[in-house]
């Protein structure tokens, strides 16, 4: 631990000599400290005069105020009246903020302030828990897959109720790069003089302890400090789909080498929607498409540069070679019967490439191309489930991509849409006569195939989506990559899997 603090000073100093060099004229940061009734004293009294006390320059390097939740007007342990400067409705968001211990567990569940913390996460430079202050963090989802800890009274109830935070004991603080969270009480005040030597330099956080009397031993702190995740690597989602009953979703998670010295590294997962249990699908490959029966998934591997379509089998936990040529394939679609298959291949690059539709016959092992010398591009077929109707994206270049309808053996190519303002795609069947599509810049839209009342889903912006037709209930991937379920006919929205998660499961299994 000696070692890890020495080198974080030489760290630490570097990154003080290019602050001074960048900036002469230091603006002192803004540090909220988060006040409700019961708060602990010391919790949030040692961080407000750490940061209040800390100079840059002879001057003042911070600028504390403390905010309410529903009122200014706080009483911290029976004793104590505090009025706070703002309420989070009004309160300038911070480039630190504070949040201290105390009865948490009574506002934990207040949607407006877990809401008001997640959008302050996002936007602040540092995060500072102090005890069991850390509880109100963690419910915004911003500590999954990280280390934490808290006061030791309150480190049984933080195991059990956040399964996916790796809390630990015997640390005064956890430095997770911008998150620290720290014991409690006193260890607050530790946290906070670290977080002002990260932040200036140790010479002005020893400064402040001077100032407070206090005797600060950086070298002699027990604490955690993880190293940042390699930023060279992402994981996000890439792909979803329903199980026909709509109690489960099929969904994989690609590891990205941002650096491109390293291959995509893609892993299918099953979830519960119930249960909201995943488990890890033994399926190694991409476009997963569920058949009606709910028996069998078609995706598509990759086997030494040819895709080829296999067929896996959850009772067997097996997989079959399909369809297996030269052709680049992509976006797979089931028939109504279980008997069919649609899909997209590619031949050539760039402006001379196509983008063509094929379909196949499970028993007869025979294919037939629908699309064939269109003056577009054919993406994304979706097979009716209940007729030979399919409906796909037609791409002419010209940023305005339609909806087209055709059936098995693209006997005709009528244009659903026909809007040369707009940009729509991704088209799927809620019924014999509707569908529902993408329109830029994330509407989900629907529309008759005679094209009468074309109508938006208010309220819902997505990047993907699927339709389950039984259910009547939508899945999507949001802009901030969470992947949520939207029922249409009660309007209620729900939260499945957070884009914190992703790297949780990808690693998990």
């Amino acid at each position: 631990m000696i070692r890890t603090f020495y080198l974080y000073l030489f760290l630490s100093s570097l990154n003080t000599f290019g602050q001074v060099q960048a900036d002469s004229h230091y603006i002192p940061k803004n540090v909220a400290i988060l006040l409700f009734n019961e708060v602990e004293l010391l919790d949030f009294a040692g961080p407000g005069e750490v940061f209040q006390q800390a100079e840059w320059n002879g001057k003042k390097a911070f600028n504390v105020y403390t905010v309410g939740i529903h009122s200014n007007e706080i009483l911290s342990q029976g004793f104590l009246k505090v009025t706070t400067q703002y309420r989070i409705d009004d309160c300038p968001i911070p480039e630190i903020l504070i949040i201290p211990g105390g009865n948490t567990i009574s506002i934990a569940n207040d949607e407006k302030l877990i809401s008001w913390l997640a959008l302050v996460n996002k936007k602040a430079e540092y995060m500072l828990t102090v005890c069991n202050g850390v509880r109100l963090l963690a419910k915004t989802g911003a500590l999954d897959g990280k280390s934490a800890t808290s006061h030791y009274g309150s480190i049984k109830n933080l195991i059990r109720d956040f399964p996916n935070i790796n809390i630990v004991t015997g640390k005064r603080f956890v430095d997770n790069g911008r998150i620290i969270t720290t014991e409690g009480v006193s260890a607050g005040i530790d946290g906070s003089l670290y977080l002002v030597s990260k932040i200036l330099n140790d010479a002005s956080a020893e400064g402040v302890a001077k100032i407070m009397m206090y005797s600060w031993r950086p070298e002699a702190l027990d604490y955690l400090n993880v190293p940042l995740a390699d930023t060279s690597f992402e994981n996000r989602i890439s792909a979803f789909c329903w199980m026909p009953d709509g109690q489960s979703i099929l969904f994989n998670v690609l590891k990205l080498d941002k650096t491109k010295k390293a291959p995509p590294v893609l892993r299918n997962f099953k979830y519960n929607i119930l249960t909201k249990k995943t488990e890890l699908l033994q399926i190694n490959g991409g476009g997963m498409a569920v058949s009606p029966d709910g028996k069998k998934v078609a995706f598509i591997k990759n086997i030494q540069g040819m895709d080829e379509i296999f067929l896996y089998d959850f009772d067997r936990m097996t997989d079959t070679v399909c369809i297996r040529d030269t052709l680049k394939k992509f976006a797979v679609s089931w028939s109504p019967d279980g008997k069919g298959l649609v899909y997209n291949i590619r031949t050539g690059q760039g402006k001379n490439g196509k983008v063509e539709i094929y379909t196949y016959n499970l028993q007869s092992n025979k294919r037939a191309q629908i699309t064939n010398d269109l003056p577009f591009k054919s993406y994304a077929p979706s097979w009716n489930l209940s007729n030979d109707k399919i409906v796909y994206t037609a791409e002419k270049g010209d940023q305005h991509d339609q909806i087209y309808l055709t059936d098995r053996n693209g006997s005709y190519h009528k244009n659903l849409t026909r809007d040369i303002t707009t940009h729509n795609f991704s088209p799927i069947w809620m019924n014999n006569q509707t569908i529902i599509f993408l329109q830029a810049p994330g509407d989900i839209m629907t529309i008759n195939i005679d094209g009468s009342q074309k109508r938006k889903i208010d309220g819902i912006r997505a990047s993907q989506f699927r339709f389950n037709t039984n259910t009547n209930e939508i899945i999507y991937l949001d802009p901030d990559e969470n992947l949520v379920l939207y029922d249409m006919k009660a309007r209620i929205q729900k939260l499945l899997i957070k884009p914190t998660e992703w790297n949780v499961l990808f690693n998990e299994f």
